[in-house]
């Protein structure tokens, strides 16, 4: 089973980031301009009671440079709060386009896709139960993985499948932590979807492998 890297992890706070302005993004201009209005009388009334609070049980205090600047960045962080916390309801909407943007991505990654051809390789190949005395290594013309037995077909698709997973996961680390607690697909319904392609084709195409993280990801959405 793989184990998936801590990799995407510092980017969690950009990735976070990136959604909720987008999410904020997606707000009506009505609304945006009420929310403003909101976190703004929100954010006074913080300072307010931030530079008073003190005084009301020693009068005799005097508010330093730095009290203001603390208290003008916990009114801020009130500000932004209230934005994120209305944008945060066109999450799922959110989401959807940045899943759709990764399948596209991943689509078109070469790297990716010659990396995870060559592990799944080289993993049918050390299992013995296919011949590959006549098949080119990875990175030759006529390279390609032979598939007759059901265990090297469940173990390619499993490949195929969780790798894309693992690269939903280091390149979405915020959004992948909120809909996973462990980035992969069921190997029962990786296997429901080889059995069902493999009866009328040979190989196990990437684009497959996506389409099926996409629906899993898309599904854990959706719920």
């Amino acid at each position: 089973m793989f184990q998936f890297s801590n990799i995407g992890s510092k980017y969690m706070i950009q990735d976070f980031i990136s959604i909720l302005l987008r999410c904020i993004a997606h707000l009506p201009m009505k609304q945006l301009f009420l929310t403003m209005l909101i976190g703004i009388g929100l954010a006074g009334l913080c300072w307010v009671m931030c530079n008073n609070y003190t005084r009301l049980w020693n009068k005799n205090y005097h508010l330093t440079f730095t009290h203001h600047v603390l208290c003008g960045i916990a009114a801020l962080f009130t500000f932004f709060f209230v934005l994120a916390f209305s944008g945060l309801s066109f999450l799922q909407e959110v989401s959807i386009t940045c899943l759709d943007d990764w399948s596209a991505q991943i689509t078109n990654d070469n790297a990716w896709a010659a990396s995870t051809f060559q592990k799944a390789f080289y993993k049918i190949k050390e299992n013995g139960l296919e011949d590959f005395s006549n098949v080119p290594a990875p990175g030759n013309p006529g390279s390609h993985i032979p598939v007759n037995n059901n265990s090297s077909k469940e173990e390619c698709a499993y490949i195929y499948t969780n790798e894309a997973c693992r690269n939903f996961d280091m390149k979405n680390s915020f959004l992948s932590k909120i809909i996973w607690t462990s980035p992969q697909v069921p190997q029962k319904i990786i296997n429901e979807d080889m059995n069902e392609y493999f009866t009328t084709n040979s190989t196990y195409p990437p684009q497959r492998a996506i389409s099926l993280a996409a629906n899993q990801i898309k599904a854990g959405l959706i719920l």
